[in-house]
């Protein structure tokens, strides 16, 4: 998906997911996010942040996948 971009809702069953985000033309996920867990009748995002050529696990720009409950 394009940066500010946004995709459709779609119906996920509920469950523990790990989630991960690749370049387009990419088979390897360069971001990954585990164990988020989706419960029935909450609305979540998922969004990305940081910058993809920074390697290191610990600097604060660090790519990263987060989840949030819109409830």
């Amino acid at each position: 998906m394009a940066y500010k971009g946004a995709g459709a809702f779609a119906t996920i069953t509920p469950g523990v997911y790990d989630f991960g985000a690749r370049y387009t033309a990419g088979t390897t996920n360069r971001i990954t996010v585990t164990g988020v867990s989706l419960v029935y009748g909450h609305v979540y995002t998922i969004g990305a942040r940081g910058d993809t050529t920074v390697t290191s696990s610990t600097d604060a720009k660090r790519p990263l996948l987060s989840s949030t409950t819109n409830w």
